[in-house]
């Protein structure tokens, strides 16, 4: 073995700390795309709603907490934790809340 050459640990460290360099690249860039969706549909929502289709602005509420649990969860699946967490699955609930204040108190209109 020569002197020069890194031991087995040093390159293993180098491998995880890549690794984890590697996923939040990642899910900086999935984020990126589908907030674009959570941050919509509330939006349309709205404009729904202002239209008086209530049933439609509803059912954008409804897809706005799924895409917003959907987006957090599978940004926990992409750092390699559990997506099972109740506390940032409640986290994905926020864009619905929004979409609630907009669709039925918001003090602007779309139009």
């Amino acid at each position: 073995m020569r002197g020069d050459a890194p031991s087995q640990p040093v390159v293993a460290e180098e491998l995880e700390s890549l690794d984890r360099v590697r996923r939040r690249v990642t899910v900086i860039g999935f984020l990126a795309i589908a907030l674009h969706g959570v941050v919509a549909l509330p939006l349309v929502g709205q404009y729904l709603a202002e239209d008086d289709r209530m049933p439609e602005a509803v059912l954008m509420l409804v897809m706005t907490a799924l895409a917003g649990m959907l987006t957090v969860a599978i940004s926990r699946v992409i750092l390699g934790r559990s997506p099972l967490s109740v506390p940032w699955l409640a986290f994905g609930l926020l864009p619905m809340l929004a979409g609630v204040y907009l669709v039925w108190w918001a003090p602007f209109t779309l139009h």
